[in-house]
């Protein structure tokens, strides 16, 4: 069976991608299969690393983030998947040793990772994930800045108010008030 199209967000629109069934099964999305054709194996399993280099190449790319090298360690891959856990959910508490534990490094070589990998702390990140939840919110809603700033994960509205004119250069209100006066022009 083949697998489902995958779509890459990109600044010129999306990249839709219909994976083979070759990089399906490396990527264990479908169930092992057997080629008939002497080499046939081989030649598909080549494809299909071909398509997961092609693929990590564009995701970083979409993402704003250097290439560099696609083979990655263990460790490193934790890292990823704990961003983009931060992404996905925000305002959930983070505590550097913890995630650091969890990706199966201290904390000094996490944080150089995370560094390495963002540009950002991992405080920074995370703080920078919650600013750009916030900012959405602060469009979509009419929730008050306090309320805002606990759905975004920031304990104290007063912090946030800090960290996003740090991000974002304006204090929520204001950049509340901007985006308004746009989106009514």
């Amino acid at each position: 069976a083949m697998s489902r199209p995958s779509d890459l967000p990109l600044d010129s629109g999306v990249l839709r991608f219909r994976p083979s069934a070759a990089y399906a099964e490396l990527v264990g999305q479908t169930p092992p299969r057997t080629l008939r054709r002497p080499g046939a194996e081989e030649a598909a399993r080549r494809t299909a690393l071909l398509e997961v280099l092609l693929l990590d190449a564009a995701r970083l790319a979409a993402e704003g983030r250097p290439a560099g090298r696609t083979v990655r360690d263990a460790a490193t891959l934790r890292v990823m998947a704990w961003l983009d856990r931060v992404r996905e959910h925000p305002a959930d508490p983070v505590r550097l040793a913890d995630a650091a534990d969890a990706c199966g490094l201290g904390r000094t070589r996490f944080a150089d990772r995370v560094k390495a990998l963002t540009g950002d702390s991992p405080i920074q990140y995370v703080n920078r994930m919650r600013v750009e939840h916030a900012a959405g919110r602060l469009t979509a809603t009419a929730w008050p800045v306090g309320q805002i700033a606990l759905d975004a994960g920031f304990e104290s509205p007063r912090y946030f108010a800090r960290v996003f004119r740090a991000f974002l250069g304006c204090t929520p209100t204001e950049y509340r008030g901007e985006r308004r006066g746009i989106r009514d022009s």
